[in-house]
């Protein structure tokens, strides 16, 4: 059984959040300096009541969670295929595997301007960044995956005489899964992320990086820490959802 927190561990774990929050609460009201960066509470408030009411937040926050979906769906069957791939072919690991490797440590910032040459500031650019930083977990994931079956298990197979094809998917598939879903929840994390900072580079269109830069040039700070607060809660929320289907999936390889 799963130990559970008790509510003192709790309450510890709260006391530095708490004690920034009032540290911002205090800046707000009595450093005029730098009045402008650190925005009351009321304000900020007043700013969510105001967004929600006016329809701006709600859909840009559609728009940010449809293209996160769009490039998660993208990038984690094309990782999963090239996973795959690398992992049952060595042929195919040889040719292409120091290619894949070679290419993904370069930061997606440094992809910007080239995908900005080549789609310019639409909405197939944003997709690519996204999808992009949801291949790379996955693929790894796939790959190392594929290698976990146990040798007793192949050895089983070959007696048994299965074909490559069955032994993929009776042996070697089972034994990835849950490499597959690590590499899904990492790829959840950096899609989501990602599509923030895709809207911010690429700012025509909705969404919630969209959102922030408007309201920075605008100076309205509280809009923009109501989109802080609304992204590290989404992700939060999307994380803990595809952790539990995780559970709920793989309770038969516990």
């Amino acid at each position: 059984m799963t130990a559970r927190v008790s509510w003192p561990d709790r309450l510890r774990g709260l006391a530095i959040p708490a004690a920034l929050l009032l540290l911002w609460q205090w800046a707000a009201h009595h450093s005029t300096a730098y009045a402008y960066a650190f925005v009351p509470f009321e304000q900020v408030w007043r700013g969510a009541v105001q967004a929600l009411e006016s329809g701006g937040l709600l859909p840009n926050l559609g728009a940010s969670l449809a293209r996160t979906c769009a490039g998660l769906l993208i990038g984690s069957v094309l990782g999963l295929a090239l996973g795959g791939v690398l992992a049952m072919s060595t042929l195919a690991d040889k040719l292409a595997g120091t290619l894949f490797h070679a290419l993904r440590q370069v930061p997606l910032l440094a992809w910007a301007p080239l995908i900005g040459l080549w789609f310019g500031n639409s909405e197939p650019a944003r997709l690519l960044v996204i999808s992009l930083a949801a291949l790379y977990p996955v693929t790894l994931n796939t790959f190392e995956g594929l290698h976990q079956a146990e040798s007793r298990h192949l050895e089983l197979a070959s007696l048994y005489q299965l074909t490559a094809w069955q032994q993929f998917w009776r042996v070697r598939l089972p034994a990835a899964l849950p490499h597959v879903f690590t590499g899904l929840m990492h790829a959840l994390t950096f899609a989501w992320i990602s599509a923030v900072g895709a809207e911010m580079l690429f700012s025509a269109g909705p969404g919630i990086g969209s959102m922030m830069l408007t309201a920075e040039t605008n100076q309205q700070m509280e809009i923009v820490l109501i989109c802080v607060i609304t992204i590290s809660a989404m992700g939060t929320l999307m994380n803990h959802a595809l952790t539990l289907a995780a559970r709920r999936l793989l309770r038969w390889h516990r």
